[in-house]
């Protein structure tokens, strides 16, 4: 099998091709992205293979700030959601080997996003 050679440059159809193939494989329970809260800290946890290399990696991201950001849209609007969807902003970070990779950078450079619908509490 011949190697994903590292990329992070990407053209508008070969993002959308890497989230159709991310929600894809979220739908079918294979990547999961589990949006999670602690009191004012949102974060979430992405575990499963890489749309474009197709290695499995887990990594947490911070999302915080962004959800907070929604929420205080919602309420200058005055409405207060007991749901919201939150974008979940990925990066591969598999451990596996991709020529050209930066020194000290993970995974092929895949970017994607998958999209959470979420309780607010």
């Amino acid at each position: 099998m011949t190697a994903v050679v590292y990329k992070d440059v990407y053209t508008r159809d070969e993002l959308r091709d890497l989230g159709s193939k991310a929600l894809a494989s979220a739908l079918d329970g294979a990547l999961t992205v589990d949006v999670t809260q602690q009191d004012d800290a949102w974060g979430a946890v992405v575990h499963g293979p890489c749309p474009r290399c197709h290695h499995t990696f887990s990594a947490e991201y911070a999302l915080t700030a962004l959800v907070q950001d929604e929420l205080d849209g919602h309420r200058r609007r005055g409405v207060t959601p007991n749901r919201m969807q939150v974008p979940v902003d990925i990066t591969c970070v598999c451990k596996d080997d991709h020529p050209g990779h930066p020194k000290d950078v993970g995974g092929c450079g895949a970017s994607f996003r998958v999209t959470r619908r979420v309780p607010i509490s």
